[in-house]
């Protein structure tokens, strides 16, 4: 988790639950190159039987049993500076980091848990 609010928001699920989430604080900005870089690290140092990621965003450099989730792949669809704020060159820099994160999580996980991934299908994602 990002940070403590989060973490509590969260975890409010399990509180009925006999399962016991281990929690750890990691202070990092999403879809930037320092999670990227230090996530793997923590995950690692864990020594994780099984890494469940509920986003497209995995870790691009861990190397452990993975399983992720893709809600829909709604930026292989809609794409275009016309679909955003951000100046060409931001946009198009991001979206680069976007199709090799995707990517990345669909060849890596040994299971998808799909939502609404029919348009474009997934296997039509891997480049």
């Amino acid at each position: 988790f990002h940070d403590q609010k989060q973490a509590d928001e969260v975890l409010q699920s399990f509180s009925h639950s006999t399962i016991r989430p281990l929690v750890k604080l990691i202070p990092v900005k999403h879809y930037s190159l320092a999670e990227q870089l230090k996530l793997p690290q923590v995950f690692m140092a864990a020594k994780l039987d099984l890494l469940h990621v509920p986003h497209f965003n995995i870790p691009i450099f861990y190397h452990g049993k993975l399983v992720v989730t893709i809600h829909d792949l709604l930026w292989h669809e809609q794409k275009g500076t016309s679909v955003t704020t951000l100046p060409k060159w931001q946009y198009w820099l991001k979206y680069l980091g976007y199709r090799l994160v995707a990517s990345q999580a669909i060849r890596k996980a040994g299971k998808i848990i799909a939502f609404r991934v029919k348009n474009p299908p997934i296997s039509a994602c891997i480049p």
